[in-house]
């Protein structure tokens, strides 16, 4: 099971309802929520939801991107590698 977890800025998340509709179109289960901490992350993970938050600490990777197109074009990319 795909356990992907990606940090983006706070206000990136500003447009966490947009970026989880664009995935979902995409066939991707995402979840983006300011403020997760480790075990919140974790649990998450253990569903194979990928995971958004701006939460850095264990992180897969960090995108630095704030428009929910491009944020959810990379996500795309990084799940389907």
């Amino acid at each position: 099971m795909l356990r992907v977890w990606v940090t983006v800025s706070a206000k990136a998340l500003e447009n966490a309802q947009a970026l989880e509709s664009l995935l979902i179109q995409q066939g991707i289960v995402a979840i983006a929520r300011a403020g997760l901490d480790v075990t919140q992350v974790a649990l998450l993970r253990e569903t194979g939801v990928v995971v958004i938050t701006d939460t850095a600490e264990g992180t897969d990777t960090t995108l630095i991107m704030e428009a929910v197109e491009e944020l959810a074009d990379k996500i795309v990319e990084l799940v389907r590698l």
